[in-house]
């Protein structure tokens, strides 16, 4: 997923993202050719529908299971990447929120959440380019009805 920021400053990436089970949470994640972390997603409530998206921001594990959650960006005004591998069968990502207000809590389905201010990018996930083994896949709960 390439972006763009125009001010400089500290950034969190989020996902909406579907986590069905501890066995299929999680991608590895890398921004702007940096260090490949694994990214936990939440797992979704067995108590739920099993099409339960939440957002979550990117995290990072370390080799001994601590979680760094959100990791914070420090950006540069400029054109950024962040490239995504699934790691977990099944765990899926339809939509991606870059934003430097750290405060910030994503709900619902994007944008008709998004506020206003102060700078924010976004881009749905369909809209990357996509390399195997990624395929774009129906579900009438995902954000546009597809997803990653």
């Amino acid at each position: 997923f390439s972006f763009d920021v125009d001010q400089p400053g500290r950034y969190v990436i989020w996902g909406r993202v579907i986590a069905p089970s501890e066995d299929a949470n999680s991608f590895y994640a890398s921004v702007d050719g940096g260090e490949e972390v694994v990214w936990d997603a939440p797992q979704r409530d067995p108590g739920k529908d099993a099409r339960w998206w939440t957002w979550d921001p990117v995290s990072a594990r370390d080799v001994e299971g601590h979680q760094v959650d959100p990791l914070i960006f420090d950006f540069q005004p400029g054109h950024h990447r962040l490239q995504l591998r699934p790691r977990a069968k099944g765990t899926r990502l339809d939509a991606i929120l870059v934003t430097n207000d750290l405060a910030h809590r994503p709900r619902g389905i994007w944008p008709a959440s998004l506020p206003a201010a102060p700078v924010r990018i976004s881009a749905e996930a369909e809209s990357a380019a996509i390399t195997a083994p990624f395929t774009v896949q129906a579900d009438e709960a995902a954000n546009g009805g597809r997803f990653l």
